[in-house]
């Protein structure tokens, strides 16, 4: 999970949520302030501890 940073012009910061790939890299999967994070592929006990992710 990474966070975009406050500015006047987007003043309510984004989460964007990642996944590592079999080869190690990391790609996009959704953005947002409340991320379903388990419906995304997160095991819920991982999601609980990521800030923006719904419980």
């Amino acid at each position: 999970m990474a966070w975009s940073e406050h500015t006047d012009a987007a003043p309510q910061p984004t989460g964007y949520l990642f996944a590592a790939s079999v080869q190690g890299f990391w790609h996009y999967i959704t953005q947002g302030s409340a991320i379903d994070c388990t419906a995304n592929g997160v095991p819920a006990d991982i999601a609980v501890m990521l800030r923006g992710c719904r419980k």
